[in-house]
């Protein structure tokens, strides 16, 4: 994702240009003082000295500065020490690019006159040009001392204070300028600028939109609108602002590579390489166009043109800690994981701490069965993309094993998806046996389910207000809190049970039985992103079903495309009708012999209530499926079934078809 820095955000408006440049984009008016000062030499009327600095400011106004000057310079002949006039001869060499002779024209008028404010403001804006920035803020701030509700002051301190990289202080003073000036779409825009850099994208936004309701904004702008809606997981939204930016400037690369960023996230992916590609064409130089091409052909499953766009972009630049992210992400879906780990490491060496890299690195530690590290650096998804997962939004601290339970109230609570809550709740129970009273938070369609686990002393739903707790603790942060190695998972016989009313009621609806009961899951849901590679084809299924079990649909969410295959099938009895949460997948569950599902989170189902499980793996499964072994140390009753290095699922469902021939038919 392109941000781009402020200096290259706002062309320099004619007003601007008038006064001289200012710190980064923003420029206002040189400020002239409107009273009058006393010359240092008393020699000349005030009122001459009056009439000649309001000729100078008309002959200003009309861009006329060689005849200012000399009016000027006429007057400081008679008068040497007239503040004003240096004042605003300091304002017509700026303007004309010499800011070391204008700044030292703003001293001379500052000894001359120790009041005026409209000298401190203009050295700030010489400084600021000469890259002296902690100078230019102590003179930004003598002006506010004197004139505390200078509005211009204020907005280039804010700018100031953004160069230093004090952030929260340029946030303020930004505020504080606005609330003299709340119709300026240009402190709006300064303003969310800095809340995108603070991390507070919604605030951006906010602004952002406030500043585009005042009046046409430039394309720039409209792109780092878009930055911010990424930020919050609005990617249809910033789409739009990333196609008002290239309306208004077509050969805007950013704005092009982080279109197709947003239809990357919108799963358009032919329209997110096309997008790519023009960003490209521009300017084949920037590597992280080619960065951001490599994340899109990866994700269209061509590995070897996404690895290549990735060394094109180290070529580039060998520094840029995302291109070797990038490549770990490629190296991994391509099975080389030693290889991903290292550019992982690599990325991490160049940018130590990020929480993207620490992220992608922990889910290949995990995947690779190391525990001890990859749950330490599983925490780093918080950081990571916090639009993508629930936020840690609970004041109370956060517990991962450090303190003792006894006597305390503690708040588990889901964060991700359906399968990771169903995986990770297995640990309430020992959370519970430390003496804790726990309260769990989870997902609506799993209350009815979960409400009767082991060590619950309270279930609410995500949404409820959360009675007063001690402690609080993600569930996936869990097997962290209590260590967990591949031999110390918990639970792995089964920790769920169905409602056994609910489970006479499936088994009566199923009828007699005629050989063994299937349950089948071919795809994850529709209603949220998936990975592709996991699902495959219901009509690839039905052609390696052997005849002889009774084949039930555990599909909650039909994809469009495999619905007139399931309505034509003998075979498969669909029965999604009354699957309305998952206390009823579960106890259908209880009733079948077999399940065998994809990755989804009814895989997680079957597994956390100790049914036979057989699982369908694609080639680079999720991490928590480990690599290579046949069963799982989650699930005592899991069989994996795994792609090759082909990446085909014929041969994977042809040794499925093997194994429920040779099921016994009683």
């Amino acid at each position: 994702m392109f941000r781009l820095p402020r200096f290259l955000q706002r062309p320099r408006s004619e007003a601007a240009a008038a006064s001289g440049p200012a710190p980064a984009a923003r420029e206002a008016p040189v400020a002239v003082s409107s009273s009058t000062s006393s010359p240092a030499s008393g020699a000349s009327p005030a009122l001459a000295s009056g009439e000649a600095v309001t000729r100078a400011q008309t002959l200003l106004g009309e861009g006329r500065d060689p005849e200012a000057r000399a009016v000027l310079e006429a007057l400081l002949s008679a008068e040497p020490g007239h503040a004003r006039a240096l004042n605003l001869l300091g304002a017509i060499a700026l303007r004309g690019g010499d800011a070391a002779g204008a700044a030292a024209l703003f001293e001379r008028a500052m000894a001359a006159d120790a009041r005026l404010a409209s000298a401190r403001y203009n050295l700030g804006n010489a400084l600021a040009e000469l890259g002296r920035f902690e100078q230019a803020l102590t003179a930004f701030e003598a002006a506010l001392a004197i004139e505390p509700q200078h509005a211009d002051a204020l907005c280039n301190r804010g700018l100031v204070l953004q160069q230093l990289q004090r952030l929260d202080e340029a946030a303020r003073s930004f505020e504080q300028a606005l609330a003299l000036r709340p119709d300026d779409a240009e402190l709006h825009a300064s303003l969310a600028e800095v809340c995108v850099a603070l991390g507070r994208p919604g605030e951006a936004v906010r602004h952002f939109e406030r500043a585009t309701a005042i009046g046409p904004q430039p394309a720039l702008l409209h792109h780092a609108h878009g930055v911010a809606l990424v930020a919050l997981g609005r990617h249809a939204q910033a789409l739009a602002a990333f196609d008002r930016a290239i309306a208004l400037q077509p050969d805007f690369p950013e704005a092009l590579s982080n279109r197709g960023n947003a239809l990357k996230s919108l799963g358009r992916l032919d329209e997110a390489l096309a997008s790519q590609d023009r960003a490209l064409a521009l300017q084949p130089g920037l590597a992280a166009i080619h960065v951001n091409r490599a994340h899109v052909l990866r994700e269209l499953d061509r590995q070897t043109d996404a690895l290549a766009a990735c060394d094109q972009a180290i070529a580039r630049d060998p520094g840029l800690a995302d291109a070797h992210g990038a490549r770990g992400l490629v190296l991994e879906r391509m099975g080389r994981f030693e290889a991903a780990l290292e550019s992982q490491d690599r990325a991490l060496s160049l940018r130590p701490g990020d929480a993207k890299v620490r992220f992608n690195r922990a889910l290949l530690l995990l995947l690779q069965g190391d525990y001890p590290r990859g749950w330490a650096e599983y925490e780093a998804r918080w950081q990571d993309d916090p639009a993508a997962l629930a936020p840690r939004r609970y004041p109370q601290p956060l517990w991962l094993g450090q303190a003792p339970l006894q006597g305390r109230t503690i708040l588990l609570h889901a964060e991700q998806g359906l399968g990771d809550t169903l995986q990770s709740c297995r640990y309430v129970e020992p959370v519970a046996r430390l003496g804790a009273r726990v309260i769990l938070e989870v997902q609506r369609p799993l209350a009815d389910l979960l409400r009767c686990l082991p060590g619950v002393a309270q279930l609410i739903v995500q949404g409820q207000p959360v009675p007063p707790v001690d402690w609080q603790c993600p569930l996936m942060s869990l097997p962290l809190a209590f260590r967990s190695t591949l031999d110390t998972i918990p639970a792995a016989a089964g920790y769920l049970k169905a409602d056994p009313s609910r489970v006479a009621a499936w088994n009566e609806r199923l009828g007699a039985r005629r050989g063994p009961r299937v349950g089948l899951v071919w795809s994850g849901s529709t209603s949220q992103g998936n990975d592709p590679s996991r699902n495959l084809p219901l009509s690839q299924l039905l052609a390696q079903l052997p005849p002889g079990p009774t084949y039930v649909s555990l599909q909650k969410d039909v994809p469009p495309a495999d619905r007139g295959a399931l309505a034509a099938s003998p075979q498969i009895r669909d029965v999604s009708a009354g699957l309305t949460d998952f206390a009823e997948t579960a106890a259908l569950c209880e009733c079948l012999d077999r399940v065998i599902s994809v990755d989804t989170s009814v895989a997680h189902l079957a597994g956390a209530l100790g049914r036979p499980l057989w699982v369908l793996l694609p080639a680079v499964p999720a991490f928590r499926w480990l690599l290579e072994r046949e069963d799982s140390p989650w699930y005592q009753g899991a069989r994996l079934y795994r792609q090759g290095p082909e990446r085909r699922w014929e041969p994977v469902l042809a040794r499925l078809a093997a194994d429920l021939a040779a099921l016994p038919r009683s």
